[in-house]
């Protein structure tokens, strides 16, 4: 279908012929302005825009790029700038391909010697940035979908590809004069009132004025500017003669980009898909090769499958197949719809889908991973340089945006392997886009401390750059600015959790010497803190770090803090009675724990539970619980605690199986030797009507989880002996039927059911 009938005709629909002629008067009036009306990145765009430029010579080109770019303008146009490059202000890229039309006018003027101004609004100027240079407005216009319907395009992309990629014009103008009513046709589309909410009017009379301006001063003057901005801009007369506005806030900078990022099937709005193909299809088109030249170079590149077996015969099956597909499509060489359409007829036998792995490697080859370089002599950017710098010292590359992996064996106590280790951590604190652990401990949560190696998974990307300079006002290096966001972090009076991370974070990250700068600040902290719970779990975390390898360097200072918290924790000890017994039981196994894993407190434990046991008034769970710890602590046989134990049953039942019960909880083992434990557990059970069974079971299931199987068939045992059951107790069912298992839910429905009914909802939790 001829795409200018198709648009004169739907733009004479919708208003009237006059209207048409007027928008080509418009455009054809003016000899002294030649416009450049293009879709960011097209390669026909690119091509034909240098087809224009030497054909008509201005004097002058204007870019659609904001004119406080105007500073870069010779490192753009460096010999040693290759792109993919992106001009980077305060959170938004402004790309440049090989493949832009506005790359190549740069190359042109350079070449010949040309004026090239900017002349676009600056960012801060308008409260749109986010709109800038997004083209979905364009390519999916009314105007847009109604071609789509009519040319059978599966997207906006496919019919770009089919009107202007891959059909032949007579000459550069009629182009852009067809590009320029098809812009024209998507933009009439849209009411005044959208256009000005987008900011396209503000931004259009900035490009008016500069307009305005420079056609006084040059004879000639090239107009490059996004095509839905042309229509407006042909009347550049009706604006006023404001000055142009040339200055922002912020300071711009010229940084590296990436096929990956240019790609508009990853989320940039003013892109085409595949970057890749375009650069290939840009370089073969000023190459003027044929169209079956084309083909064999495409088919060619078509990588390796491990489901595909690719050989010579099907690439050329694959080749008759195209050409035959490019005929029937009118195109005047194969787009990667067609590519993709023809490996679907003839090499993919099998139903097809859209993660099929031929298809996938296509598309990534299809983006690409080429990635931009700078001149050396480009003035530093802030950060950027530094960062580069420290990952070549720890031997990780940043001259390609590939995910890579890196290993680190934490037993490895190498300088390499620590400052690896130390730079992989500052850089997930300062939130940079380019380092994450894959797997490995997590001293903040105290998860995965057993592992002895870590995984990060690590690449480059351009928002690594932009967050670098954001990150500049901080500091000159990686290290410098780590050290300075937590001084800004970090604070002594905050929530304890939060205080105990602040410590933690600045271990994981290499500052221990800090800790002993700020020692006195944080031990006076401790003091003030007098919760049992949040004391002990605190050093049960901070004892992990001090006797991890990879923190050695930080043990003395952890050391030295760990033992003003036990000291602040055995002091506040004598408050056990005041908690909730399960509470109080909990504290007691944690600073029991603490005291078996660091023997250099066992001593002054062993002396705070003879203390708490003879000084204090407890009640019989919580003195039982401090007597079984103390007889613990001192290697001694559990017979001295369990004889009064039974003489308590004898006077107090009910208060000995509440013994019971705590022991259970702080020496779970007892139960595996001790008889007297056993013999009133049994005592109470066998007393227990089967509604309190019921109740008591979660209990008695949780009692039970803390032994292994051979432990539990010695209790079974001796249950049977207690009890002169005959036979063994098989404990362990190993035959289930359907029927059984269906009884088991049930029963634990009824039991749930019967907890909630009674208040105990909370046995259902533990």
């Amino acid at each position: 279908m001829d795409a200018k009938i198709s648009t004169e005709r739907w733009l004479s629909e919708q208003f009237d012929q006059a209207y048409v002629d007027q928008l080509i008067t418009q455009f054809e009036a003016d000899e002294s302005i030649v416009w450049l009306p293009v879709r960011h990145h097209s390669p026909a765009c690119a091509d034909f825009t240098l087809q224009q430029l030497d054909e008509s010579e201005p004097d002058a080109v204007l870019i659609e790029v904001p004119a406080n770019y105007q500073p870069l303008l010779a490192n753009l146009q460096h010999p040693d700038t290759v792109p993919p490059i992106a001009i980077y202000e305060e959170g938004t890229f402004f790309p440049l391909s090989l493949n832009s039309a506005e790359w190549q006018a740069l190359r042109w003027a350079k070449a010949h010697d040309k004026a090239v101004y900017f002349i676009d609004l600056p960012l801060d100027a308008t409260e749109t940035k986010e709109h800038r240079w997004n083209e979905s407005v364009l390519l999916s216009s009314q105007f847009s979908q109604h071609l789509q319907k009519r040319l059978w395009a599966r997207d906006y992309d496919e019919l770009w590809m089919t009107l202007f990629e891959q059909t032949s014009f007579e000459s550069p103008k009629a182009f852009f004069r067809q590009l320029y009513l098809f812009c024209a046709a998507s933009r009439a589309c849209y009411t005044q009132s959208a256009l000005e909410q987008k900011g396209d009017i503000q931004r259009e009379a900035q490009m008016s004025r500069w307009i305005r301006r420079l056609r006084q001063r040059y004879r000639k003057l090239a107009v490059l500017t996004g095509g839905f901005h042309t229509p407006a801009l042909t009347q550049w007369r009706q604006v006023d003669e404001t000055p142009p506005i040339e200055q922002s806030r912020f300071p711009a900078y010229l940084i590296r980009y990436s096929d990956e990022q240019l790609d508009s099937l990853n989320g940039y709005q003013s892109g085409m898909p595949f970057p890749a193909f375009n650069r290939w299809w840009f370089e073969w088109r000023r190459k003027q090769a044929s169209s079956s030249d084309w083909l064999l170079n495409l088919v060619d590149r078509i990588p390796m499958s491990l489901e595909v077996d690719i050989n010579i015969a099907s690439k050329l099956a694959l080749i008759r197949h195209l050409e035959g597909l490019t005929v029937l499509r009118e195109h005047v060489s194969a787009s990667p719809y067609d590519l993709v359409d023809s490996l679907k007829s003839c090499l993919i036998k099998d139903e097809y889908r859209p993660d099929n792995p031929l298809i996938l490697e296509l598309k990534d080859l299809f983006t690409g991973y080429q990635l931009g370089s700078l001149p050396s002599a480009i003035p530093e950017l802030p950060l950027v340089d530094a960062f580069k710098e420290e990952c070549r010292e720890v031997r990780l590359t940043t001259d390609t945006s590939e995910q890579k992996n890196s290993y680190i064996d934490l037993y490895d106590a190498s300088d390499k392997a620590k400052k690896r280790r130390y730079f992989f951590y500052r850089c997930a604190y300062l939130g940079l886009p380019f380092a994450s652990q894959l797997h490995g401990p997590n001293f903040a949560k105290g998860l995965n401390l057993e592992r002895q190696h870590e995984a990060w998974t690590y690449r480059w990307t351009p928002q690594v750059d932009a967050k670098l300079i954001l990150l500049s006002q901080f500091g000159g290096s990686i290290e410098s600015v780590t050290r300075a966001r937590l001084e800004e972090d970090w604070l002594t009076d905050c929530e304890f959790e939060l205080f105990i991370n602040n410590i933690i974070e600045v271990v994981t990250l290499g500052f221990g010497n800090w800790l002993e700068i700020s020692q006195q600040n944080i031990e006076a902290r401790f003091l003030k803190e007098s919760d049992i719970a949040q004391l002990t779990s605190a050093m049960t975390r901070l004892l992990t770090l001090k006797e991890h390898p990879i923190f050695i360097d930080s043990r003395k200072v952890l050391g030295d803090i760990c033992q003003v918290i036990w000291q602040q924790i055995t002091y506040h000890l004598g408050q056990i009675n005041s908690l909730p017994l399960q509470s109080a039981l909990d504290n007691l196994i944690s600073c029991h724990g603490i005291a078996l894993t660091c023997e250099e407190y066992a001593p002054q434990w062993l002396d705070r539970l003879r203390w708490l046991r003879n000084t204090n008034t407890h009640t019989s769970p919580i003195y039982f619980a401090i007597y079984a710890l103390e007889t613990e602590c001192q290697r001694e046989s559990s017979d001295i605690v369990t004889d009064e134990i039974n003489l308590l049953y004898a006077t107090k039942p009910e208060s000995a199986l509440e013994v019971v019960n705590a022991l259970l909880h702080v020496v779970p083992h007892w139960l595996k030797h001790s008889d007297t434990i056993l013999n009133l557990l049994n005592l109470w059970i066998n007393g227990l009507t089967e509604e309190h069974f019921q109740a008591r079971l979660p209990q008695l299931r949780r009692l039970f989880c803390v032994l292994d199987a051979q432990e539990i068939d010695t209790v079974a045992a001796r249950l049977v002996a207690i009890n002169r059951w005959d036979g063994p107790l098989n404990w362990v069912n190993s035959q289930f039927s359907e029927q059984s298992m269906l009884r088991a839910q049930q029963l634990q429905l009824s039991m749930a059911e019967s907890l909630k009914q009674k208040g105990l909802e909370q046995w259902l939790k533990d």
